[in-house]
């Protein structure tokens, strides 16, 4: 994969605009009372802010966050876009006649991006927590990490369901022991055992083809 997916296109363009729209920013704010209030705040109306007060080294680090915005989504598009092709290729490969076989083929597929949408949101956690704004972007892309391992095995997975499904697995045992999540059975339900969920479905769509192909032969 080469930079090409940066350049600006229209789709990506309203995408980052509209999520640099969400005020994610936050400023405890003292009051006459001696008490503070909490503001919230767009970066889009941050940077035009900064941009009219002349604030130059906030602007650019402001520039710097709607840049990075820019390159998450751009991925992102071009990931969705890279898996669409995948899935017009193996449809052509391999016959869904049946209601099951597609069942079989797209349920996997499509939890694996949901919850890969799902566990990137944590990421935007990191903006509530009052933390400077070169803390804050560390955090974000520390937070990003676990979404761009998930993305990585995604892409294995649709292309390489045993593979994939094996990593799915192996990556449901790495959260568990790392995030500690057997330590609560809600986090447990909410981040491993989907992916050992997802990792099994593949793995049985798998074993479900090599079946159907002894029974031909």
């Amino acid at each position: 994969m080469t930079l090409k997916f940066l350049k600006p296109k229209l789709l990506n363009i309203v995408i980052t605009l509209a999520l640099l729209a969400i005020p994610v920013f936050q400023e405890h704010v003292p009051t006459e009372a001696g008490g503070t209030v909490i503001e919230n705040y767009a970066p889009l109306v941050l940077l035009f802010s900064y941009l009219y007060l002349m604030e130059w080294f906030a602007f650019l680090q402001m520039l710097l966050f709607s840049l990075l915005v820019y390159s998450v989504v751009s991925l992102i598009i071009w990931t969705a876009g890279y898996l669409i092709k995948i899935n017009k290729k193996q449809r052509k490969q391999v016959k869904l006649k049946t209601l099951r076989d597609k069942a079989f083929y797209y349920t996997p597929r499509v939890l694996s991006v949901f919850y890969l949408l799902f566990i990137s949101m944590f990421s935007f956690d990191v903006f509530g927590e009052g933390y400077a704004f070169w803390e804050m972007i560390l955090g974000f892309f520390m937070h990003l990490l676990p979404s761009f391992v998930l993305l990585t095995i995604t892409i294995i997975a649709w292309k390489k369901e045993k593979l994939g499904g094996i990593l799915f697995i192996g990556l449901s045992i790495i959260f568990t022991v790392f995030f500690k999540t057997y330590m609560e059975i809600i986090s447990f339900l909410l981040i491993s055992f989907p992916l050992f969920f997802i990792g099994v479905l593949f793995l049985f769509n798998r074993f479900v083809k090599v079946i159907k192909k002894g029974k031909k032969k």
